[in-house]
């Protein structure tokens, strides 16, 4: 028994399911026999021979075209007889289904390494991006941002000293006023640098550092009399409650924040040496600081809100009482004690030199 393609006429075991020349479908093809059967044999009658018959076994040994059956044999089947064979490119694609059944291991292997490929390839893409373009570091970003912040503030305040029209962070006076106090030290310290006596007389009783210390305690000590006057005076006496006491000293900076850039000149005229000009200069820029310190005084008064009956004019003349009380006590601790400091240093250098020369 066979099976014959009707795709493309291979002559296939009884047993296949699929044509191994175009993989047609052979599941419903009805298997035949491997003997054709023959066409009826015509015999004349007793006695009588054609001209052109041949004897009985040449006709046998010779079939006729005729005879020869017709393919596909499944004709003898009526739902073959009346099926359409369909045509090569319709099958391919149960042949495709067959082969990819057949090689569903190797696929999914194959997809699995890809899967694994392109999980390697973003894993090296990270890492290339984070060693090539390293993050930037939170808190380097953040002290950028505060220290572009507080430029602002400072030229906002340089630009319009009166009015400060926008909210800043609140401890930004509290930087104004400490730069320009730490600057106003280090320009102490290198004018006494240059004067090579009085640094002698200073690094012999080993009073420099203290003399520095106490300097910047006197000036800071100023500041905070100020601003702590001018508070006592909107806060309590006129009733202004708009502001607290870091908010309000932020207002008192925007008025006075050129003192920050006359104390950074003050430093630089000293780092270029001590002279006359110098001396002229650095006298002049002091004298212009306090200027604004006074203006800024006067301004956090006169622009207050009053909230009860008590008049401006006199809570500037008590202002100012205070802040008078208050410089008294303040150069009698610590500016005596920086004054009294040199003038006993320079004692005891002296009575050094006597004694060693007697």
């Amino acid at each position: 028994m066979i099976k014959i393609c009707p795709n493309c006429g291979s002559k296939m075991p009884a047993t296949v399911k699929f044509c191994t020349h175009c993989g047609f479908n052979l599941s419903e093809v009805t298997p035949i026999s491997e003997t054709a059967p023959q066409a009826p044999e015509q015999t004349a009658p007793q006695g009588q021979a054609g001209p052109d018959s041949k004897p009985q076994a040449a006709q046998k040994a010779v079939a006729p075209p005729e005879a020869v059956p017709e393919q596909p044999q499944q004709a003898t089947n009526p739902d073959a007889v009346n099926q359409t064979p369909p045509s090569r490119s319709a099958n391919v694609p149960h042949y495709q289904d067959q082969a990819q059944n057949q090689n569903g291991g190797f696929t999914n292997n194959t997809q699995q390494t890809q899967q694994n490929f392109n999980q390697n390839q973003q894993n090296y893409n990270q890492y290339q991006q984070t060693y090539t373009n390293p993050q930037p570091n939170p808190n380097m970003e953040a002290t950028k941002r505060y220290a572009s912040n507080y430029w602002s503030f400072l030229v906002a305040s340089l630009k319009h000293p009166f009015t400060m029209d926008k909210v800043y962070n609140q401890y930004f006076g509290l930087i104004s006023f400490g730069l320009a106090t730490l600057l106003y030290t280090l320009a102490l310290a290198a004018t006494i640098g240059h004067l090579k006596p009085l640094q002698a007389v200073l690094t012999y009783v080993n009073t420099g550092f203290s003399l520095y210390v106490q300097f910047f305690l006197f000036i800071l000590a100023l500041y905070a009399l100020q601003i702590a006057v001018a508070f006592l005076v909107t806060h309590v006496f006129l009733g202004d409650r708009r502001y607290n006491f870091w908010q309000f000293m932020n207002l008192f900076a925007v008025h006075t924040n050129i003192n920050v850039f006359i104390s950074g000149l003050v430093f630089l005229f000293s780092l270029i040496g001590v002279s006359a000009t110098n001396a002229y200069l650095t006298y002049l820029l002091i004298m212009v600081a306090a200027l604004f310190f006074g203006a800024g005084f006067i301004a956090t008064i006169f622009t207050a809100q009053s909230t009860n009956n008590f008049d401006r004019i006199y809570a500037y003349a008590l202002g100012s009482v205070l802040l008078a009380i208050g410089f008294i006590v303040i150069f009698s601790i610590l500016g005596t004690s920086i004054v009294d400091l040199i003038t006993r240093s320079s004692t005891n250098i002296l009575d050094q030199l006597y004694r060693t020369f007697q």
